[in-house]
């Protein structure tokens, strides 16, 4: 087996001398800088006074959040006026339906009131007419 195996690396160091005699590995050899086309480097951008890159400015990165802060105050102060509007609106239209239900029961109390005074007048007319009718008897 090693025998074999010291005969497959013979061969192979044979071919790769017979490969490189024939002109067989040109793949091998590297290209001619001239005729390689080289990759587009894209600009840096934000570049400062001395060629090199920048990051934004601390009120450039900012600005975004404090307007989009500013933008939610303001729309929250919206939605609070919308809301005492409503909550007055509401309040307005509860005291108006108090102002009903209140006059309503009032009108059932004096009804009520009237129903037990002619239930007292009727009941004092049947103990009348009891008071009769036992004497009657």
């Amino acid at each position: 087996a090693a025998a074999t195996q010291r005969w497959y690396r013979a061969m192979k160091s044979l071919a790769l001398l017979l490969g490189v005699a024939h002109g067989i590995t040109s793949k091998l050899v590297p290209p001619d800088p001239a005729k390689v086309e080289l990759p587009v480097v894209p600009q840096a951008k934000n570049v400062g006074k001395d060629g090199f890159p920048e990051l934004p400015s601390l009120e450039d990165i900012m600005s975004p959040a404090d307007q989009t802060m500013s933008g939610i105050s303001s729309r929250a102060k919206e939605l609070e006026m919308k809301m005492l509007k409503m909550e007055k609106e509401n309040s307005a239209r509860l005291e108006k339906q108090k102002k009903i239900f209140d006059r309503k029961l009032k009108e059932q109390e004096e009804k009520n009131q009237l129903v037990g005074k002619e239930n007292a007048k009727l009941a004092k007319s049947i103990m009348h007419l009891k008071k009769k009718n036992e004497e009657v008897l």
